[in-house]
C-alpha cells in the first residue's frame, strides 16, 4: 500500500533499471574477529542505485519542511494569477516606457581558498 516509509517508483521503469537498483548486496566479513559489513557489486553497471542513494543524501541535507512546502502550495492555489503580456525574470525589470528589459548582474562572490569540500 503507498504511503510514507515505502519506495516510490514511477511505473515506466523498466527492467534493466531494476537490475541496477540492485546491483549491490551487503555482506560480512570478519577481521581479526569482528564482523565488517561492506557493500559488494554483483552487475556491472549501478547508476540507478547511485542516482537513488545521491538523490536521498540530498534530501537529507537540505531536510526541508514538506508541511510548509504544502502550506505554500495551498495559499498559492487560493491567490488569483496575474496577468502579464510578458514574462520576467526575478532578476529583471520592465521599463514599460521603452518597453526594454533591464537584467540585474549578479554580485561577485569572494571565493573562499581550498574550495567548498574543505569548509563544509
Amino acid at each position: 500500500r503507498p504511503g510514507p516509509g515505502f519506495c516510490h517508483i514511477p511505473s515506466d521503469r523498466g527492467v534493466e533499471w531494476y537490475h541496477q537498483l540492485t546491483a549491490e548486496k551487503l555482506m560480512t566479513r570478519y577481521v581479526k574477529g569482528f564482523p565488517v559489513r561492506e557493500w559488494h557489486q554483483t552487475r556491472p553497471r549501478n547508476e540507478a542505485l547511485d542516482c537513488r542513494v545521491y538523490a536521498l543524501a540530498a534530501l537529507k541535507i537540505v531536510n526541508p519542511s514538506f508541511k510548509r512546502a504544502a502550506e505554500r502550495l495551498l495559499q498559492i492555489d487560493r491567490q488569483p494569477m496575474p496577468v502579464r503580456e510578458k514574462e520576467i525574470a526575478p532578476e529583471e525589470s520592465l521599463d514599460s516606457a521603452t518597453d526594454t528589459v533591464h537584467v540585474k548582474r549578479p554580485k561577485k562572490v569572494a571565493r573562499k581558498r581550498g574550495g567548498w569540500v574543505k569548509n563544509w
